[in-house]
């Protein structure tokens, strides 16, 4: 294309082989999926505009040759191209249209697979939250037992001091008794 445009002189045969590269780059994108390789909605726009730009390209060229220029192509030629390129536009506009619906399904299956993935991520930080509140429920039972037991333990405490405070104020008692009736 570059070539063609730089040249001055009207290269038809020059334009007719870039048409035919165009044709049998399209008809490549085409059969790319009955040979189970992958293309996108890209490869298949690209292959159809270049298979209209060639079609459009040809019948220029038929027009000319038509009209008495003089062509190096014959007519039979370039109507057999143009029967092709019409066919493989039909063909590619049908492509592209099952090109988008897959991607169309593709991104729709993407997104379930990531919602589905942050659904697990949003479950796994639930369960996480539930056994740390149960570990911590479990901790304030264990401390509240522990709070019992110590409250327990100072009870028995208070109440042995209250008992030797006791037994001591008796032993006292008795003493001063003792060490009092012996001086009466």
């Amino acid at each position: 294309e570059m070539a063609i445009s730089k040249h001055t002189k009207k290269e038809v045969v020059l334009k007719y082989n870039l048409c035919m590269t165009k044709l049998q780059a399209g008809n490549c994108q085409l059969q790319k999926l009955t040979r189970n390789i992958q293309r996108t909605v890209e490869d298949v726009e690209e292959a159809l505009q270049g298979l209209k730009e060639s079609q459009t390209t040809v019948e220029e060229i038929l027009i000319e040759k038509n009209q008495g220029n003089k062509v190096n192509i014959p007519t039979s030629t370039l109507q057999d191209f143009l029967k092709h390129c019409k066919a493989n536009i039909a063909s590619a506009e049908s492509h592209l249209d099952d090109e988008k619906k897959r991607a169309e399904e593709a991104g729709a299956e993407r997104k379930i697979r990531q919602l589905a993935a942050e659904a697990a991520m949003k479950e796994e930080a639930l369960k996480k939250a539930i056994l740390d509140e149960e570990k911590t429920k479990k901790q304030e039972e264990r401390d509240q037992k522990a709070d019992a037991k110590m409250r327990q333990v100072d009870q028995l405490r208070q109440g042995w001091e209250q008992e030797q405070d006791s037994k001591q104020a008796a032993k006292e008692k008795k003493t001063k008794k003792g060490s009092g009736a012996g001086s009466d």
